[in-house]
């Protein structure tokens, strides 16, 4: 159970520290999302019918065989997918000129059908949203990363808030506090409501205090 959940992990957008303790490197596929209910239904499904409704016959193991198979070739599938949509990013960036250092491509909700492509170059990040079945959702949107005021806080806090979203975020200074959206591990849709715009709902946020120390803290915005 251990081995297998640690690999499983490695399918996830959040990743795991899979080198422990000889590399601290997180190994993430970013192929599904964490919480997917067609990977774990056929999983239970299997299971309870092993162990409650055919609980006397002799070959009753075979649903649970037949449910963890079925879960595996959706996850391996997921991974088919995934290739499928880095290929339509990068022809799509092709065709705009829009430069490319790295590519993120993250499913967002269940079944792997919709998916979020994260491009960072030198300028920025250009984010758009994508399915599998209607294509392009939306225009590219441009955030600036604003990297320099990581400098505002105490170095190994933006080492690790660097680290932690794999390259892949952007900074703003809201009131003196330093706002970072990690695209990593949260990606709840871009908010542009005329107010407000984020690459994503959720935030980190890192507060100076008066004794020259920092508070840090999360929140979310909420869409109008």
């Amino acid at each position: 159970a251990l081995f297998t959940h640690m690999l499983l992990d490695t399918f996830t957008a959040y990743g795991t520290q899979l080198y422990l303790p000889f590399s601290n490197e997180r190994v993430g596929l970013d192929s599904i999302n964490v919480v997917d209910p067609v990977y774990t239904v056929p999983l239970l499904v299997g299971l309870f019918l092993s162990l409650f409704v055919f609980k006397n016959k002799p070959n009753r193991a075979v649903y649970n065989h037949w449910g963890l198979a079925l879960s595996t070739l959706y996850l391996v599938g997921t991974l088919g997918v995934k290739y499928q949509v880095n290929q339509y990013f990068r022809d799509k960036l092709a065709a705009q000129n829009i430069p490319c250092q790295s590519l993120l491509t993250m499913p967002v909700g269940v079944a792997n059908i919709h998916w979020y492509g994260v491009v960072k170059n030198q300028e920025g990040l250009y984010m758009q949203p994508y399915s599998i079945i209607e294509g392009a959702l939306s225009p590219f949107v441009y955030f600036p990363v604003n990297d320099h005021l990581l400098d505002e806080v105490p170095p190994l806090a933006a080492e690790t808030m660097r680290w932690f979203a794999k390259g892949f975020y952007t900074v703003e200074k809201i009131d003196g506090k330093i706002r970072v959206y990690n695209l990593q591990v949260d990606m709840r849709g871009i908010l542009n409501d005329g107010t407000t715009k984020a690459p994503t709902l959720g935030y980190f946020e890192i507060t100076p205090r008066p004794d020259g120390g920092f508070d840090f803290s999360s929140g979310t915005h909420t869409r109008q």
